[in-house]
C-alpha cells in the first residue's frame, strides 16, 4: 500500500497532466485490458499486451510492451522490450534496452546496452554499447562506447565513441556523419554519406559552446550541493541546540538597533583581530602551541557564525513575518535558504551576508564572555 502511495504521488508530478489517469502496482503485473486513459504502472515484472490510447509511464525490473502506444512513454527499468510502435516521444533509462519497432516522435536514452533496430524520429542515446540500426528521420546524436550504425538516416549522424564506431553495410546517411573515436571508423563498403564524414580524432576536448555549457550546469550543480550542504548543517545545528542558537539570536536581534551595530561591530573587530594575533604568536616559539589553538577556535567561531546568520534571519522571519514566538529548525533552514538567495544579488547579497555573519560572531562572543566572566565573577564573590 505504501509503494502504491509512493506511485500514485510520483504519477501527480510528471508532467502529463490530465484530470484522470490509470495508475497500478503489482510485484507481477499483466495489462491486458485497453489503457483509455493516461497509464503509470509498476513492478518487478510488467507486461503490457492492451493498446495504448495515450501517455504511458511504466518502472520496473522488466519492463515487455507488446501493444502500440499512442502518446508518449516514460520507461524506466532493468530491461525494457519495446516490441510494438509508438507515436510519440520515448523517454528510458535502463541497463539494457530494446526497441524493435518504430518510433515516430524523439528518443531520449540512456542504457548500459541499447539496441535499436525500428526507425526512429530524432535520437539522443548515452550508453555503453549503442547499436541503432533502423534508421532515422532526423538528426541522432550518439554517445557510448562502442558504437554500430545501420539504416537510413535522413539527417545529421553525430557519434562520441570512446571505444569505437562501426557503420554496417546498407547504410545511407542524408546529412554530415561527425564522429570522434581514438581510432577510424569501420565504415562498410557501399555506405552513402550525402554530406561527408567529418573525423576529429582523439580530440575529446570541447567546444566553445559545449565548455560554456559545462562551466553554466557545472556551477549550478556546485551551488546547488553547497546550499544543500549549508540547509543540512544549518538544520542540525538548530535541531541540536536550539537554546543556544536561540540565545545568539536574542543577543543581535531582540536588542535595539543600536545594540545591533555594536554586536556587528564587535564580530567585525573578531574576524580582523584574531588572525593577526594568530600570526604574532606563530611568530614566536613559545606561543606557537596557543596560536594553533586559538586558530582553530578561530575557524571553528567562524564557521558557526556562518551558520548562525541563517539561523537568525530564519528568527527574524518567524517572529516579525510569521508571527511565531516558538522556534524551530525549519525556521533556520528557512531563513538560511532566503538569505542564500539574497546573497546571489551583487554586492547587496555579500553585504547582507556580511553583516549577519559579524553580529553572528558578535553575539558569540558575548555569550563566551558573560558565560567565562560572569561565573568567574560570582564564584570569587
Amino acid at each position: 500500500m505504501r509503494r502504491f502511495a509512493l506511485i500514485l504521488g510520483a504519477a501527480l508530478l510528471l508532467p502529463q497532466g490530465v484530470s484522470a489517469a490509470y495508475v497500478n502496482y503489482e510485484p507481477s503485473l499483466i495489462q491486458s485490458a485497453v489503457l483509455s486513459e493516461n497509464a503509470y504502472l509498476a513492478g518487478t515484472e510488467v507486461t503490457v499486451t492492451a493498446p495504448i490510447e495515450k501517455d504511458i509511464s511504466v518502472f520496473g525490473g522488466t519492463v515487455l510492451i507488446s501493444s502500440p502506444t499512442k502518446g508518449d512513454a516514460l520507461l524506466g527499468g532493468g530491461t525494457l522490450n519495446l516490441r510494438a510502435p509508438v507515436i510519440g516521444d520515448v523517454r528510458a533509462a535502463a541497463v539494457r534496452l530494446f526497441a524493435t519497432e518504430p518510433i515516430s516522435g524523439d528518443l531520449f536514452a540512456v542504457a548500459s546496452h541499447a539496441d535499436i533496430t525500428g526507425m526512429i524520429g530524432e535520437g539522443l542515446l548515452l550508453g555503453s554499447t549503442v547499436q541503432v540500426l533502423g534508421g532515422a528521420e532526423g538528426p541522432v546524436t550518439i554517445y557510448g562506447s562502442k558504437v554500430t550504425l545501420k539504416g537510413t538516416f535522413a539527417k545529421d549522424v553525430r557519434v562520441v565513441a570512446t571505444n569505437s564506431l562501426t557503420v554496417e553495410e546498407g547504410t545511407s546517411i542524408g546529412g554530415t556523419l561527425k564522429y570522434n573515436a581514438p581510432q577510424e571508423a569501420r565504415i562498410a563498403e557501399g555506405t552513402v554519406v550525402t554530406g561527408g564524414i567529418e573525423y576529429t580524432g582523439k580530440t575529446f576536448l570541447p567546444t566553445e559552446h559545449e565548455a560554456r555549457l559545462f562551466a553554466f550546469f557545472g556551477a549550478g550543480i556546485f551551488l546547488l550541493v553547497r546550499l544543500f550542504a549549508v540547509l543540512i548543517a544549518v538544520g542540525l545545528l538548530a535541531g541540536l541546540f536550539p537554546r543556544f542558537v536561540v540565545a545568539v539570536a536574542d543577543e543581535t536581534v531582540r536588542k535595539p538597533l543600536s545594540s545591533f551595530i555594536l554586536t556587528a561591530l564587535l564580530g567585525f573587530s573578531v574576524i580582523v583581530a584574531t588572525p593577526i594575533l594568530v600570526l604574532l604568536l606563530l611568530i614566536s616559539f613559545a606561543g606557537a602551541g596557543v596560536g594553533f589553538v586559538i586558530a582553530a577556535g578561530y575557524v571553528l567561531l567562524v564557521l558557526v557564525g556562518y551558520l548562525l546568520a541563517g539561523a537568525i534571519a530564519g528568527i527574524v522571519l518567524a517572529r516579525r513575518v510569521l508571527k511565531r514566538e516558538h522556534f524551530t529548525w525549519r525556521h533556520a533552514v528557512l531563513g538560511t535558504a532566503v538569505l542564500y538567495v539574497i546573497g546571489t544579488v551583487p554586492f547587496l547579497g555579500m553585504l547582507v551576508t556580511l553583516v549577519l555573519l559579524c553580529a553572528a560572531v558578535g553575539g558569540i562572543s558575548t555569550l563566551v564572555y558573560h558565560l567565562a566572566f560572569t561565573r568567574h565573577e560570582e564564584t570569587g564573590e
